[in-house]
């Protein structure tokens, strides 16, 4: 990359401009941590105002959910499969996997949203996030996405699709099936 190799010679034109670069490097973690806090903000502020709820989890990886009050059973899950935040990826998920798989939940999701990019036992539909938002590690497109609460903006949307989807085809009800609390996932 043209860019990222013009990036290093800035750095490495001074000794100031290395300094400052390699502080800026080791910040990496804090800046994204302030950033996510950030996120998990402004998606809860969104999701109160429409009575939704957020739950928000760190344990191997980042994961939350924006549950509709009629879906006590399952919700819109935003998940990333490595710590290092790729794989960027949305679902129906149940709190618990011997829930129902509802394929007339699926069908309507893959008609209206998009097609599954497979099944699990917790996820009866699920997708992943194109780039530059798919790969979190590598893009700073994201970054700048919570930034300037465009990420927000764009996961509150596809909630919203989802849960609009299911309502005009009258399946929302489906999702409320046992009010089991989420358990540990895999």
């Amino acid at each position: 990359m043209a860019e990222m190799q013009e990036v290093v010679n800035i750095a490495l034109e001074t000794p100031q401009t290395l300094e400052t670069a390699l502080e800026i490097a080791n910040a990496g973690d804090q800046i994204r941590r302030v950033l996510l806090d950030k996120l998990q903000q402004e998606l809860n502020d969104r999701a109160l105002a429409l009575r939704w709820t957020l739950e928000w989890s760190i344990t191997q990886y980042l994961c939350f959910r924006i549950r509709h009050p009629q879906a006590v059973s399952y919700s819109v899950l935003f998940e990333f499969y490595t710590k290092r935040y790729s794989g960027f990826s949305y679902s129906i998920c149940k709190n618990d996997p011997v829930l129902d798989d509802l394929p007339s939940v699926r069908d309507c999701l893959n008609q209206n949203i998009g097609i599954t990019r497979g099944i699990t036992k917790w996820r009866p539909w699920h997708l992943d996030f194109p780039a530059p938002h798919a790969d979190w590690s590598t893009s700073i497109q994201p970054w700048l996405d919570i930034q300037n609460g465009a990420m927000a903006d764009m996961i509150m949307e596809k909630t919203q699709a989802i849960y609009t989807a299911l309502e005009n085809a009258n399946l929302l009800d489906q999702l409320g099936g046992n009010a089991a609390p989420p358990q540990n996932q895999p």
